[in-house]
């Protein structure tokens, strides 16, 4: 039995042996006769190009010292890499509406759709001034906060304090929208790159061609859940992963690039949404919950469509006293697991 029966197996319990075959053999077409060994080590493995897609031979290693400016709210900030604020649900004003509804949409591809941007190449170069090197909003890099953020949305204004490092892309965004605060240094690479667009172009192929099939077809489905499950891991885990990846594509730089540059694109869809109609109350990784008036109601302003980077809608559950109460005292979790319920995945 190979890796990917196993875990497709796992995945789908009921399918049969005639799926798990059709499975095998869309995924092997898909992704160019890869062999599957779970999608970390499978992403590990494409990544540092052990496979035929050679698009990184050629990368200069990285002093992992030069990044010790930043790499202690890199590593001992999860929630604020990923998440931004853990608190999410206090931090959204207004009480929830006993008999309004919750509704849940998803960013498809969130960091794998972020991950053909320019990323670091050689040395980065640390500036310890106010005045931040010109053209600083087009390359990798990290801004030092000298002061706290006051108007930042969705919460961000929370985490957003003095001494913080923050990575490029999500400086832009706060400097775009007049929320940035006064900054003391950066730590900018001068050379960036486009590394990863082989790997992205690869698994947008695979994806755009299981998507196709996958309407009537299980095995389909199963091919495109371990190829999203494999794409997933390789932008959003093995880059940083030092548990399990010691090459030079171990870049934490790079991933935080990726991730930003996700969140970045998901504040400015919100910012678009009509609030009136549709009140962000909540941001988790690549998930966004609005409180609306009926389980029909699309945010207005809101893009949804299957391509990536655009809003998938994914489920709604009715507020209930209980979730108003969640939310008055930040017990965000209470609400999640309604959601994760009436989704069918809990």
């Amino acid at each position: 039995m190979t890796y990917l029966t196993t875990w497709l197996k796992d995945q789908h319990p009921e399918a049969t042996p005639d799926d798990l075959t059709e499975a095998e053999r869309l995924w092997h077409e898909a992704m160019r006769g890869i062999e599957f060994r779970g999608p970390f080590d499978t992403a590990k493995r494409i990544l540092n190009g052990s496979l035929r897609h050679q698009s990184i031979p050629d990368l200069p290693p990285l002093d992992q010292a030069q990044l010790a400016p930043v790499m202690v709210d890199m590593t001992g900030s999860g929630d604020l890499r990923q998440n931004w604020w853990r608190s999410r649900t206090r931090t959204m004003g207004e009480a929830l509406t006993e008999g309004a509804w919750i509704a849940s949409f998803d960013v498809n591809g969130f960091y794998p759709s972020a991950a053909d941007i320019d990323l670091g190449t050689g040395d980065p170069v640390l500036t310890e001034s106010a005045t931040l090197p010109i053209g600083w909003q087009k390359r990798p890099g990290w801004v030092q906060l000298a002061a706290d953020a006051t108007t930042a949305p969705y919460g961000l204004a929370d985490r957003l304090t003095a001494g913080l490092w923050v990575p490029v892309p999500l400086a832009v965004y706060l400097e775009q929208i007049r929320a940035l605060p006064a900054v003391k240094a950066s730590l900018i690479w001068p050379e960036a790159r486009r590394w990863l667009r082989t790997h992205v172009s690869m698994f947008r192929e695979a994806r755009a061609v299981l998507k196709d099939l996958e309407a009537d077809n299980l095995g389909a489905r199963m091919a495109h859940r371990a190829v999203k499950a494999t794409n997933t891991r390789l932008f959003g885990g093995a880059l940083r992963s030092e548990k399990h990846n010691n090459t030079l594509t171990l870049r934490v730089d790079w991933a935080a690039m990726i991730e930003s540059t996700a969140e970045a694109r998901m504040y400015r869809a919100l910012d678009k949404v009509d609030q009136g109609a549709a009140r962000v109350i909540a941001k988790h990784v690549d998930a966004a919950w609005f409180e609306v008036a009926s389980p029909e109601v699309v945010p207005p302003g809101l893009v949804v469509s299957d391509q990536y980077g655009k809003f998938k809608p994914v489920g709604c559950a009715q507020v209930t006293p209980r979730m108003v109460e969640a939310h008055r005292v930040g017990r965000w979790k209470t609400i999640y697991d309604e959601l994760e319920k009436a989704e069918g995945r809990k």
